[in-house]
């Protein structure tokens, strides 16, 4: 009887080495490309109940022996990665060009009563996986002085309860918040509203997404910087810009309960919204003016680069009694304030 040979033919040495440097290639890969990176092994949390430095190990429990990760040695489950919570009212600081922080998911505020707080000042916080700036509970992000932070995957403000809080900050030249290739929640989530959430980007820094902003009926886009998107900016809550705040893409107001707050005061004659894209209206206006107005001055509350269709369902304007009367204008690229001039009122 002949014996069956064990050997492997040269075809199956070759699918076996192919099959092997996948493997490997796709263990040794940055957990922030890899396939697996919606899982975070393991978990540090914040046990420094004031603030202090995310790069202290000894900030960060249970065992106060290592740092959140995108990927590390000493916790092996799915590459090392690590979930970093703040929940017990403490401030995680990130204030160093020295080195950059890592972590998986970041929870700010994960359960009800919970409140967390993250500052990137000048650093930089790279993520493999979500940033939730309140959960159930309150979180508060501040980007500023040049700060960086990268998420991979969703980002969500006051993302999953009706009760949360989430309030995020990128403020100062060169200080920005990056989520790659995901949407940006504000006051919900993809599973809808949630709590009230606020998103600001002023003097200089810069929001941008791979997909979508996305300001939940709860939610509140407010500045006078730059926020780019792949997909547009849609409005179910409140857009309120402050001088001028750049769309870079499409507006889309979605409904007859969003609204567009302006402020408008005499020497600020540029646009509120500026939008690189398309504006598509709906919903509420409300304009407040404050000071000393010129009859006959026309103010552009929002301009775009592509055509601008609708107009807004109702408009609510707060003015001084002066010598004119304020009227909203459109045209294809504009929204204006016109101060048609009057006979002057009496209080």
């Amino acid at each position: 009887m002949k014996k069956k040979s064990t050997s492997q033919t040269p075809r199956t040495l070759i699918k076996n080495a192919i099959l092997l440097a996948i493997t490997a290639l796709a263990l040794s890969a940055s957990p922030r490309i890899r396939a697996d990176a919606a899982l975070c092994g393991c978990l540090r949390y914040w046990c420094n109940s004031g603030a202090g430095d995310w790069f202290v190990a000894s900030n960060w429990c249970p065992n106060q022996d290592y740092l959140p990760s995108c990927g590390g040695p000493i916790c092996p489950e799915d590459g090392g990665t690590t979930e970093a919570d703040i929940n017990n009212g403490g401030t995680a600081k990130i204030t160093t060009t020295a080195q950059i922080a890592h972590a998986c998911e970041v929870f700010l505020g994960k359960n009800s009563g919970d409140s967390g707080h993250l500052t990137v000042d000048t650093g930089t916080l790279d993520q493999c996986n979500a940033m939730w700036v309140g959960w159930d509970g309150k979180g508060t992000l501040t980007i500023t002085s040049g700060g960086s932070v990268s998420t991979y995957g969703a980002a969500g403000i006051a993302a999953h309860a009706s009760s949360s809080n989430g309030s995020a900050t990128v403020d100062g030249t060169n200080s920005t918040w990056t989520v790659n290739g995901a949407t940006l929640n504000v006051g919900g989530s993809i599973n809808g509203a949630a709590g009230t959430g606020l998103l600001t980007v002023t003097n200089g820094g810069a929001v941008s997404t791979g997909d979508k902003v996305y300001v939940w009926k709860s939610g509140t886009l407010a500045g006078n910087s730059t926020v780019t998107t792949t997909n547009g900016t849609d409005i179910d809550g409140t857009l309120s810009p402050n001088w001028t705040l750049t769309v870079s893409g499409d507006l889309t107001f979605d409904n007859v309960a969003s609204t567009m707050q302006c402020n408008v005061i005499p020497g600020n004659m540029g646009n509120d919204a500026e939008v690189t894209g398309t504006a598509n209206l709906n919903g509420k206006l409300l304009v407040t003016m404050t000071g000393n107005f010129t009859p006959g001055t026309t103010y552009t509350l929002l301009h775009c680069e592509g055509l601008r269709n609708g107009t807004f369902s109702s408009v609510s304007i707060n003015y001084p009694c002066e010598c004119f009367t304020p009227v909203i204008q459109y045209d294809d690229h504009n929204v204006k304030l016109y101060l048609a001039p009057a006979a002057c009122c009496t209080q």
